[in-house]
């Protein structure tokens, strides 16, 4: 058995190999846009077990290691509070990976499946779209408030509190950025839209979202975005 730590960055990566009795080769630094010399690179380990810390980019390399060995996802946090060094660089890093792998020292992190995955990509770009459209909607209440001006509506975002709202008389400043808001906001209201149909269809794959759909407060979205951030329950 090989083990194999990868020090993995947005353009390339640093991989350490060792077997039982330590390390077999020097780490060897690979452009991440070449996953075809990644592959030929880890066929001359053979059966391996590898592992990545989890990051924001780690999701492609198990995808293209896991179908040929086993791959660990270490938790960045948790392996920090295990083993730190005062002499840091990649192929250190990647060496270190490797070593703690043989000892079976690794703290693995979840990885979710394919389905997993695809719905908290889903879920976050809707939150995001809705944290995007909460900060339009207080700049705007900002420019009402410098220009001492009161909605007559208890919100104004609704369609006649929207109507209203192009109309009124910010200054030639505030009646520029105020109409940038509301087209920002109606272009997050149609990509919103969109999410929620794919949501909708996604729902069916999750059968788990329909028992919290049924708790006081919680919808369709906020049940899927729970589903997706836990995984699978076990």
């Amino acid at each position: 058995m090989y083990y194999i730590g990868i020090d993995l960055h947005k353009q390339d990566l640093v991989m350490a190999v060792e077997n039982e009795h330590g390390p077999v080769a020097r780490p060897r630094r690979l452009d991440c846009r070449d996953t075809g010399a990644i592959l030929a690179a880890m066929k001359r380990w053979q059966p391996f077990r590898a592992v990545v810390e989890a990051s924001a980019s780690y999701r492609w390399l198990y995808d293209l290691l896991a179908p040929s060995g086993d791959v660990v996802l270490a938790h960045p946090l948790r392996l920090r509070a295990i083993a730190t060094a005062r002499a840091k660089t990649d192929r250190l890093d990647a060496a270190l990976l490797a070593r703690l792998l043989r000892g079976n020292l690794i703290p693995a992190s979840y990885v979710p499946p394919e389905r997993y995955q695809t719905l908290r990509d889903v879920t976050r770009s809707r939150a995001r779209l809705s944290s995007n459209a909460t900060l339009a909607k207080n700049q705007v209440h900002a420019l009402l408030t410098r220009a001492n001006v009161h909605s007559p509506f208890k919100t104004p975002f609704g369609v006649r509190g929207r109507r209203w709202l192009a109309g009124v008389d910010l200054g030639p400043g505030g009646n520029l950025s105020r109409d940038e808001l509301l087209r920002r906001l109606e272009h997050y209201g149609r990509e919103a839209a969109i999410l929620d149909g794919h949501l909708e269809h996604l729902a069916s794959e999750f059968p788990e979202a329909a028992a919290l759909d049924v708790l006081h407060g919680v919808g369709r979205y906020s049940a899927l975005l729970i589903v997706a951030e836990i995984g699978e329950a076990r």
